[in-house]
């Protein structure tokens, strides 16, 4: 019976730790591919690499040149083509910028990618940043939550007190914790690595890597408390 214990606790563990330790990535990768969230982040990245403040006005006089005897305008762009709707090219005070961000990102984003989320990758790794890949992230952060939850349930089941359940459950939230100590130097040795200009690279790592890190720092000191009073329990 012990030795059963044992095998459904250290499974336990397995699947707590591994699920919990996904679930902390999907929540930031879900958090990061939201509208609100990824539109800022695209607009740094491309549309103000590519449209300078001083060329705003010219771009604007040649957009409602182009809009006149029409209700709409086309033109091409690395993305695909893109659209303008000529009455909000004409409003009086038109922030050309915010058109141009909008009109782009909204194409990328709420593209339908003929994929599944994995073969996009290998093809379509942009289809990650769009509504297809938050979806994605969004169902795999549920699954991963109810594998942790059912990891933390034998964890339960199978221990023989509550001072062993605490502890095993406290250590393994610890262990998951760990990466908080060493992402600065994997993402430093990543940025060496890549040839994309260090700005660039940034604005994305720093949008995944700062809420990671304090998810990780949380878990680990729910851990360390866990296994104090799991220590405290036994020597009573």
């Amino acid at each position: 019976m012990s030795v059963l214990r044992s095998v459904v606790k250290s499974f336990g563990v397995l699947l707590f730790t591994t699920g919990f330790a996904f679930y902390i990535l999907t929540i930031v990768l879900a958090n990061l591919t939201t509208y609100e969230n990824l539109k800022p982040i695209f607009t740094s990245m491309i549309i103000d690499e590519n449209i300078k403040p001083e060329t705003l006005d010219i771009i604007l006089v040649g957009l409602r040149q182009e809009c006149k005897g029409k209700n709409r305008i086309e033109f091409q762009s690395e993305f695909g083509n893109i659209t303008l709707k000529c009455d909000e090219v004409n409003k009086a005070g038109v922030n050309v910028k915010e058109l141009f961000t909008t009109a782009v990102f909204d194409k990328i984003y709420y593209t339908k990618y003929n994929c599944s989320i994995i073969d996009c990758i290998r093809s379509e790794p942009i289809a990650i940043m769009s509504a297809q890949g938050n979806a994605f992230f969004l169902t795999f952060q549920a699954i991963s939550f109810m594998i942790s939850a059912f990891g933390c349930g034998l964890i339960l089941l199978a221990g023989k007190n509550w001072v062993v359940r605490i502890k095993s459950i406290g250590l393994s939230m610890i262990y998951i914790g760990i990466p908080y100590f060493v992402i600065d130097i994997q993402v430093s040795r990543m940025e060496k690595s890549i040839s994309t200009p260090i700005s660039k690279v940034d604005i994305i790592i720093e949008s995944i890597v700062t809420p990671m890190k304090t998810y990780f720092l949380y878990t680990l000191l729910a851990g360390i408390i866990l296994t104090i009073v799991s220590y405290g329990l036994s020597v009573k």
